[in-house]
């Protein structure tokens, strides 16, 4: 409820100044049992707290399809058999290396593929060809071994990534800050339940020309890419 406080400046008994303000007092409170209280009355809230207790960030929502992104990495670049590897390197011979990964952050999480060519390469028909390679998957679902292949190897890299109290400790603290709710022992349950049809579902969602950014790192003295 608003009030009216007025001032009134008086000299020798006259009124030589006046003016009014309209104020109010709010009061606050939560209930236990009722909730929350806005000025005596009763106040419904909903939503969400999305908040991050490091510096400078705010995670706190997670990506539903964030083991999907994992398998989905290691099945494109993590090895000489993931599928980009050995497209490029093996059976098209276009490229020296061939590489792909995910960052996951839940301000917008990077799913990255590399090539390495040699110089004087076609870079157009490179950039082509690795396009092509990764976004297969959003056409078809990969064959069930391959993903069986990635996401054992993911997961075989995660446990060892947690071999020693302070590895995993790390690991636990840095899931905790991420997403909360004890998200560490969850990941690796979560990747082995990641399907061939998880996998062209979210390369569909992410794999796309609205997403896609490229970069080309050249040589310092401007030779050949």
């Amino acid at each position: 409820e608003l009030g009216t406080v007025r001032i009134t400046v008086r000299k020798g008994g006259k009124v030589v100044d006046q003016t009014s303000q309209t104020f109010g007092v709010r009061s606050t409170y939560f209930d236990p049992a009722k909730g929350f209280f806005l000025n005596g009355r009763h106040l419904d809230l909903h939503g969400v707290s999305r908040h991050q207790d490091r510096a400078g960030k705010g995670w706190a929502l997670s990506d539903a399809d964030a083991a999907a992104l994992e398998v989905l990495g290691a099945w494109l670049g993590d090895g000489p058999s993931a599928r980009l590897p050995r497209a490029l390197v093996k059976d098209w011979n276009v490229a020296l290396e061939a590489q792909a990964g995910v960052v996951l952050q839940q301000e917008g999480s990077l799913l990255w593929t590399l090539a390495v060519v040699a110089p004087e390469t076609d870079s157009t028909g490179v950039e082509t060809t690795l396009f092509d390679a990764v976004s297969g998957v959003t056409r078809e679902a990969p064959e069930a071994s391959s993903v069986e292949h990635a996401r054992r190897g993911l997961m075989t890299s995660i446990a060892f990534a947690l071999q020693t109290a302070r590895q995993r400790g790390q690991a636990l603290g840095e899931a905790e800050l991420l997403v909360g709710d004890g998200a560490a022992a969850r990941r690796l349950e979560a990747i082995a339940r990641v399907t061939p049809e998880d996998l062209q579902r979210v390369a569909a969602r992410v794999i796309t020309d609205a997403h896609r950014a490229v970069l080309w790192v050249l040589p310092t003295d401007g030779g050949a890419r």
